[in-house]
């Protein structure tokens, strides 16, 4: 089964799910790269999912672009009027149906781990976003540089999925390599029985385009 058909098959329960692991990455993410941030600026969330990462964004005052290849994922993210605009595609698909430079900024939050190469996000990230916009990224910390397999994730507890791990410095050097320059990093344990997991780990990430 592929990611989409996972996501779409739990996105009823998905945010019930995050509650019980006490997921705080989209308030840290949010927290990282704050001060590129100005209201009234647009925004490009990959992945949106139900709009859970996007929610401290749209809360901020910015203009949320929302896409997603899950849409009962995505009809949630709009009764909860987390996004403002929508477009469903799947993200492995490249290049995106958007303009060049078209966001203030770009965010990928809890999708990248899905992705054994993520070099062409990384690109389209870089495409998309506007100069001095930031790109804000959530990644399965890795230490390979190329889509190391994690093998003992199962998605919710229920259903086998792959989970791949990135390196911070392979994130960084895919981004160099587009224009896009590392300012800032931080790790999150995620919760496992209330407890802070060392297996789940994830890097959090702000680049800006120079």
């Amino acid at each position: 089964m592929d990611s989409i058909s996972v996501h779409d098959d739990y996105a009823s329960t998905y945010e019930a799910e995050a509650d019980k692991l006490n997921y705080t990455g989209p308030e840290l993410l949010f927290g990282l790269c704050h001060s590129y941030l100005k209201p009234g600026q647009n925004m490009l969330d990959l992945g949106i999912g139900t709009g859970l990462c996007a929610e401290p964004f749209t809360r901020f005052g910015l203009t949320v672009h929302g896409m997603d290849g899950a849409p009962a994922m995505m009809e949630i993210c709009k009764q909860k009027n987390r996004a403002s605009e929508f477009t469903q595609w799947n993200l492995a698909e490249f290049p995106y149906p958007m303009e060049d430079e078209q966001f203030d900024h770009v965010m990928c939050c809890g999708v990248l781990h899905f992705f054994e190469d993520i070099s062409g996000i990384i690109t389209e990230c870089a495409r998309l976003v506007k100069p001095g916009g930031s790109v804000s990224l959530m990644v399965l910390r890795g230490h390979r540089d190329h889509g190391e397999p994690d093998e003992n994730v199962v998605l919710h507890s229920t259903t086998p999925i792959s989970f791949w791990q990135h390196r911070l410095e392979h994130v960084s050097a895919l981004g160099r390599d587009k224009g896009l320059a590392l300012r800032k990093s931080a790790y999150y344990l995620m919760e496992d029985g209330g407890e802070p997991s060392e297996e789940l780990v994830f890097t959090l990430a702000v680049l800006q385009k120079v």
